[in-house]
């Protein structure tokens, strides 16, 4: 890469870093650093170690997550310490490699608006706002050096390249089962390659899910891949999912701008299009904010646009494909073939055994959807290339700063809790994500559901707009105080409304709701029967 270009996505990766750097802890976070604290006094038994993260503490083995992001966060924090400064950082280097290796990637492809490719994926809301403290960006970053070493051409050893494509793969199935689709990859750009003696690569991340297989039998006589908690397979689920995938899609796809820009660069009126649509969303959002359109009737709009969006998307995707494989070309593009089962397998991995669909599943599928769609940015004008990075751009800010201010209520609520609540009795507190940790980090003590743990006169501190453990049956609690912020205009356009970013398929919405409210009540009464509390 020329040094214009190098410049250019580190400037890009300094503005995603930044916007992270110092955001709260949020989410799923908590979980991964209560995880990584385990792991750091107790390496060879990483998935032994109890978390709340429902009701009551489990063992690791009965979550989602394979645990090598876990002791890579371990191994940064016992040097560093466990300040967002330093682990964000750290997170960055992901952000970093993944914009590298998407970058060429569409060099590899040929495709000659790469940068602004790049540009489009890194200010896709769900790439720049799901980097956290999460495994989905260090996830993504695997699968495109992986895609990376599938694509090149010309490599010295056939072997060679399979050999780093398979252990990119073993590896990052140690991220996040959801990368299992992509073992259908390899195998079919195999198959469709004729190199049929390689195919023995395959078994190379499948060993490496064996082995950890054998680690986890050894350690908690089980199996985790297959133990995990499961979903109902329903009609009514699927469809469901189906709906709020193809939603989500629209909702952090507005670099889909730039494909309908490219479809029409014939005409001259194209240049139009983008400040148009960017026009109506500034209408649609003065209107709500002026009462002129109900908010709810506002936000079913946008629910529908990006409905309409998501299946646009998917029309641009298969027509790219049917342009180079069907109508320029006599024979089906191996480069086809690879994306499109990408696309194909992950997103019906996500939907058929996902509980919910959320912003960050969806984002797995977003790289091949612009490389794809990136034939139609080809003839892009330089002027709507302007325009759609600024209009993908300013939307993705308006939401990360929303998301910083959702995490930062959190961070914040808790130390004012400990401010006001008399010392002299005993905290405790009940909620997850990133409140969970910072409630901790303050000395509350965490509620468990199965357990009389309350004494009369304790204090228990509660937000109530996240997911929380229930209060044990027969504690009466009173009310003494709560804590709020008053609306913000920084999050009108929100990512906390009912938490649509985390886990719906409109991953954002306006709101005039305050972030959360956080109650303080005085534990009144508790049953006679207890068990001996809880020092």
């Amino acid at each position: 890469m020329s040094i214009n270009k190098w410049l250019i996505i580190g400037l890009v990766y300094c503005v995603v870093t930044l916007i992270n750097i110092n955001k709260a802890y949020h989410i799923d976070d908590t979980f991964h650093l209560e995880a990584a604290n385990w792991i750091r006094q107790h390496p060879l038994r990483p998935m032994s170690g109890f978390i709340n993260w429902d009701e009551n503490k489990e063992p690791m083995y009965m979550a989602n997550q394979p645990p090598l992001y876990f002791y890579w966060v371990a191994i940064v924090s016992s040097l560093f310490g466990t300040g967002e400064l330093i682990l964000h950082f750290f997170q960055s280097i992901f952000t970093l490699l993944a914009l590298v290796a998407f970058f060429k990637i569409t060099e590899l492809l040929n495709l000659k608006k790469g940068l602004l490719l790049t540009s489009l994926l890194a200010f896709c809301p769900a790439f720049l706002i799901n980097q956290n403290l999460m495994v989905d960006i260090p996830l993504l970053c695997f699968d495109l050096w992986f895609l990376y070493y599938l694509l090149q051409q010309d490599v010295p050893s056939e072997s060679g390249r399979y050999w780093k494509a398979s252990l990119i793969l073993g590896f990052s199935l140690l991220i996040k089962y959801t990368n299992i689709p992509l073992l259908v990859v390899l195998l079919i750009t195999l198959l469709w390659r004729r190199q049929y003696r390689l195919l023995y690569v395959v078994l190379i991340p499948a060993a490496i899910l064996g082995l950890w297989s054998l680690w986890n039998y050894v350690e908690f006589s089980s199996i985790h891949i297959v133990n995990r908690p499961q979903n109902q397979k329903t009609l009514a689920l699927f469809t469901k999912n189906l709906l709020d995938f193809i939603t989500c899609l629209g909702a952090i796809s507005p670099f889909s701008l730039a494909f309908f820009a490219g479809y029409l660069s014939r005409y001259k009126l194209s240049t139009l299009l983008i400040p148009v649509v960017a026009l109506s969303f500034i209408v649609l959002t003065i209107a709500t904010v002026k009462d002129r359109i109900f908010i709810l009737t506002s936000n079913d709009i946008l629910s529908t646009v990006f409905l309409i969006n998501g299946l646009l998307t998917i029309v641009f995707v298969v027509g790219s494909v049917w342009q180079n494989s069907f109508v320029r070309n006599t024979s089906i593009d191996s480069v086809d073939v690879i994306l499109i089962i990408w696309i194909a397998a992950v997103s019906g991995f996500v939907i058929l055994f996902a509980p919910f669909i959320a912003s960050r599943h969806v984002l797995l599928i977003i790289p091949p959807v612009l490389l794809l769609g990136g034939r139609w940015v080809d003839t892009i004008s330089a002027t709507n290339a302007v325009q759609t990075v600024l209009a993908t751009a300013s939307i993705t800010i308006i939401l990360a700063v929303s998301d910083w201010r959702f995490a930062d209520f959190y961070r914040q609520k808790a130390k004012e809790a400990a401010s006001i609540v008399p010392r002299q009795h005993r905290i405790w507190t009940a909620g997850h994500w990133g409140w969970q940790w910072y409630a901790q980090q303050n000395g509350f003590k965490e509620v468990q559901a199965d357990s009389m743990q309350f004494r009369t006169g304790d204090y228990l501190v509660q937000p109530q707009g996240i997911d929380s453990q229930r209060i044990p049956d027969g504690v009466r609690l009173q009310q003494v105080n709560y804590l709020t912020s008053p609306f913000s205009w920084l999050t009108f356009i929100s990512t906390s409304y009912y938490n649509c970013f985390y886990g719906r398929g409109a991953a954002w919405a306006y709101s005039r709701f305050p972030i959360d409210t956080v109650k303080i009540y005085r534990v009144a009464v508790v049953p006679i029967k207890q068990s001996p509390a809880v020092e």
